[in-house]
């Protein structure tokens, strides 16, 4: 701004106002951009941790059953298989079973069936190895892939989970 006489009314020249409108434009877009940036990662969190909270509680589940059961029924020895049945202490003669259906780990007991993962992931490659040796504990290894559904890149996200339990006799 510039003072011609005593008595003139300050103002900006037009070269002034283009400069203070491409600062403050500069500073706009810079945060629009940023909270765009911080939205995003916020929903890429939200989907891997979604994916790693279901892995860890169908893991424990899993170990856990595995470590709880008498008799390991399938797979047998030495193969692998889609599909964990095993026969709890008690001699009920009840089994548990974890299998895959409909891209979900569900396990049936009683003759009702339990999703132990929820419709926000799918599971592929659910895979049970019998590692055990004749007279030796039934050894299992697990393996699965839990993946996000649906929407853009953000949201992709997967992860392999794995682990190993043997029952405790």
């Amino acid at each position: 701004m510039k003072r011609l006489r005593k008595n003139q009314i300050y103002g900006f020249s037009l070269l002034e106002t283009l400069l203070y409108l491409a600062v403050s434009g500069s500073i706009l877009l810079a945060s629009v951009q940023y909270t765009a940036f911080i939205f995003k990662a916020r929903v890429k969190f939200v989907a891997m941790s979604e994916v790693q909270e279901q892995g860890g509680f169908v893991l424990k589940v899993l170990t856990q059953a595995l470590r709880n059961a008498e008799v390991l029924n399938a797979p047998s020895i030495g193969t692998n298989g889609d599909t964990l049945t095993l026969a709890p202490y008690g001699g009920s003669g009840e089994t548990i079973t974890f299998r895959l259906s409909d891209s979900k780990i569900l396990k049936s007991e009683a003759l009702s069936d339990t999703p132990l993962t929820n419709s926000k992931v799918i599971v592929t490659n659910l895979n049970f190895s019998n590692l055990s040796r004749n007279n030796t504990p039934a050894t299992v290894q697990i393996h699965f892939r839990l993946e996000t559904v649906g929407g853009g890149s953000e949201y992709t996200y997967s992860s392999d989970f794995y682990s190993s339990a043997s029952l405790q006799k």
